[in-house]
Parts: C-alpha cells; structure tokens; sequence
C-alpha cells in the first residue's frame, strides 16, 4: 500500500513539471480564459482574458493583438494563417498571404478589392477612403484593377481604381516611400548646362523658339516640323508676350520649357518643384525654387502644369491654390495623360501612361470638369497632344517588356520601327482630332470680372 501511494505522489509530481513545460495533446480553458494551442504544445503561458486574444504562431507568442466581440485573429508570427475572423457580417478570409475571395466594410471603411485579393493590409478609417473617389467622393460601383511597375521594369503590384461617375483612375493608397520608383535617372533635377543655346547654331535654336512662340501660324507650322514635340502650343490664343508672368509648377530643372524662354528674353518666368535638391539661379535670369507652389506668392498671367499633375497626391489642393495665384482672366494650363482615350479602353492596364505607382491620378474630361467647378475656374478648351509613344511603349508592355528594355538590334528591325512609328505618328493624330488621344492640354480660365484682390 505504501509503494502504491508513493508510486502516485511520484506521478503527480512528474505530471506537474511536465505540465510547467509543455500542454501536449490538447487544451484547456477556465471560465473566459482560453489557452492557445498549436496541436502540439502550448509554450510561454500563453492566455486570453475576456476579449482578448494572445496570438499564437505554432511555437511562440509573438507581436500580441486583441480581438473584439467574435473577432479572433490567427497568427503565425509573419502572417494571419489558415484562419479567418468576422465582426458581423464582416468576413475576412487569408491565406497567409492575401485575404482572398471577398471584401468588406463596416460603415465608411471600405476595403479595397481587386477581384482575387485585397493587398497589403488596405484599409481605411475616419478621413482615409479607399475606393471612394477622391475627386467626386463616390464610392459606389467602382472599378478596381492591379497595375504593374514597368518604366524600370521592377513589376511590383499597385492596386487602382476607377471611378464609376467621373471615370476618373487613381491609386488606392499612396505608397509610404516612392523613392525606388524615381531613381536618378528618371529625371534631370540637376542644373541645366544649356550648351545647346552657345554659339551660331544656337542663336538658329533661339530663333526657332521664338517663331514657335510669338509667330504667326504659318511660321508656326513649319517650326513644327523641325521642332519635334511642341510644348509651347499651349501659348496659342494666349496673348504671350516677353513681359506675361508665367509660373511653372514641377518644371524639373526647367530644360524643356523655362529655360528656352529665358533664352530669347522673357524675363517674368519662375519655376518651382519640391523634389529639387536647391533653388537654381541661371544666368539668363530664370529662377527655379525647390518649393511647392502653396509657398509661391504674387499674381501670375500664365501657371502651367507639363505632366506634373498626374503625379501630386492632392489636386484639388493644388487648383485652389491655382485660383488665388491666377490674375483676373488669367489661364492655367494642365497637360496630362486621360482615361478619355482610345489607348485607355484598348490597352487597359498596360497602357503605358497608367505609369503605376509614379502617376496618382489618371484624369478624365469629367473628373477635369469637377476640379474646374470646384475651384471656381472655367474649363474652357481641351486640346488633345498624344504621339505615337502611346503605342510603342503599350505594346511593349503587353509583351511583358519594360520601357528600358532594348529594341531589337540590325537593319531590318530598325526599319521595321521606323514604319511602325510612321503609322503610329498617324494614328496619333487622327486620334486627336476625333478627341481620343492619351494625353491633353486642359485649359482653365479664371474669370476677369474677377477683382478682388488675391490673398497668397
């Protein structure tokens, strides 16, 4: 009787040290506390308390969460796996990698979808929307599509959608670092040398400047031919003279166009872009500030913007801003990439000018008319400048070819490109005519009976 006794305090002894190491083989809970169980051992006293839960990832307790009401989170210490959790109706099911095969929203939050996955852990609360159109603010029946980085050929996923009243495309949620997807050489912000104005030859380029720019149209046209892409088109049925205050905004270095305008002697020009490493001061008098144009000041005849508008994150911001800076009749000019384009409906996601993640907001002719009525200005013509570019880098990308990717080299390919430029060149400018083109220059007018005086 005694060995019988001594042989079950020795098991219970053994049963308790055991128990301080390892659960095996089950669980247990007591009242509203729940142990965590990964099928084989429970490890570091993990435990719940009413409503929550300590998260489990199969051998630790890592990075500890909280479920509310039936809400119960499944953890693996990287990933929520091979679980699912729902707070109401709400139902969200993951894979341990994307949450799949469903969406959700509880009141004004709204998670974004693109038909297999929601990525990334989108959500939104409070003033951050996603899928609601940051333009019209409509939420409903929007069109979700996942566009791929291709300029430099890194084909990371960004998650866009489209609007289903002002058909506007724009991207879900503003990537936290764009650093990656604007390397050096992705655009000069150093200062322009301008070497190509010095000498004989470039006295012929100023001349040519300025007969684009305050010539008569047949001047005009015959600069065209030898000028290749034309910004300064916009200038037609301005009024543009050497004395007219024109601002632009994310101009870069200003090489394309301030620059030149410095040059053959226009002396109230400025430029500004925040991504510049310093202010530039150039000799021929053209200052570029490394600011945004909310800390520009005075009152401007002409503010443009050279496809730098797609790429701000708050346009309606920046429209507003425009107004106070515009004098009374005076003209802001956007030229940007549109979805109200025969290269959108065609090539969808591949079409190049999408430009996932650098471009935030695709426009359309409605979402343009909006901004215009919101910010009180006239949207008074459209003037549609797309190239043969909007097929040669499409095509490119439905092959799954990056727009760095080298052209085939040898003499048959080259021709081959130069007659496929050829009929896109065409195709481009039929396109424009029938205002279909990929990109356009939007003209806003601020109205002359306009006389109060700006605040800036």
């Amino acid at each position: 009787m005694k060995n019988l006794c001594l042989l079950i305090v020795l098991t219970l002894i053994t049963s308790s040290i055991i128990a301080q190491t390892n659960i095996r083989k089950g669980s247990s809970s007591y009242g509203t506390v729940l142990y965590n169980w990964d099928g084989e051992n429970l490890r570091q006293g993990s435990s719940s308390y009413g409503s929550v839960i300590i998260n489990w990832d199969g051998e630790n307790i890592r990075k500890g969460s909280s479920s509310y009401s039936t809400v119960l989170y499944n953890w693996d210490g990287e990933n929520l796996r091979k679980g699912s959790s729902s707070y109401g109706t709400v139902l969200y099911n993951w894979d341990g990698e994307n949450i799949r095969k469903g969406s959700n929203s509880y009141g004004s939050v709204l998670y974004n979808y693109d038909g297999e996955n929601i990525r990334k852990g989108s959500s939104s609360y409070g003033s951050v929307l996603y899928n609601t159109c940051r333009i019209c603010n409509n939420d409903k029946h929007n069109t979700q599509v996942i566009a791929r980085e291709m300029m430099f050929g890194f084909r990371d996923e960004f998650s866009y959608f489209k609007c289903n009243i002002c058909n506007c495309l724009q991207i879900a949620a503003f990537p936290d670092d764009m650093s990656k997807y604007y390397p050096e050489n992705y655009y000069s912000f150093n200062e322009y040398k301008g070497n190509i104005f010095n000498g004989f030859s470039g006295l012929l380029k100023k001349k040519k400047y300025f007969f684009l720019i305050t010539g008569g149209r047949f001047l005009r046209r015959i600069m065209d031919l030898f000028s290749g892409t034309n910004k300064f088109f916009i200038f037609q049925g301005l009024n543009i003279s050497k004395n007219t205050k024109i601002l632009d905004v994310g101009c870069g270095n200003g090489s394309n166009f301030l620059y030149p305008l410095a040059e053959i002697g226009f002396k109230n020009i400025r430029g500004c872009d925040p991504f510049l490493k310093a202010s530039i001061s150039y000799g021929n008098g053209l200052q570029i500030d490394n600011t945004h144009i909310f800390q520009t000041k005075g009152l401007w005849d002409v503010i443009t913007y050279h496809h730098s508008f797609e790429h701000i994150a708050d346009p309606m911001q920046h429209m507003k801003k425009v107004y106070k800076l515009l004098k009374p009749g005076g003209v802001c000019v956007i030229r940007i990439p549109t979805t109200s384009s025969f290269a959108w409906e065609h090539y969808g996601i591949n079409w190049v000018q999408l430009d996932a993640p650098r471009h935030f907001f695709l426009h359309s002719r409605e979402s343009m008319q909006i901004i215009a009525e919101q910010s009180k200005l006239e949207l008074y013509q459209t003037v549609y400048d797309s190239t043969h570019f909007q097929f040669l880098g499409s095509e490119k990308y439905i092959n799954n070819e990056s727009l760095v990717t080298p052209a085939p080299k040898g003499f048959i390919n080259k021709v081959r490109r130069k007659i496929q430029k050829h009929h896109y060149k065409k195709k481009a400018k039929l396109l424009n005519k029938q205002k279909k083109g990929d990109q356009a220059a939007f003209f806003f007018r601020k109205s002359s009976s306009q006389t109060q005086a700006n605040k800036t």
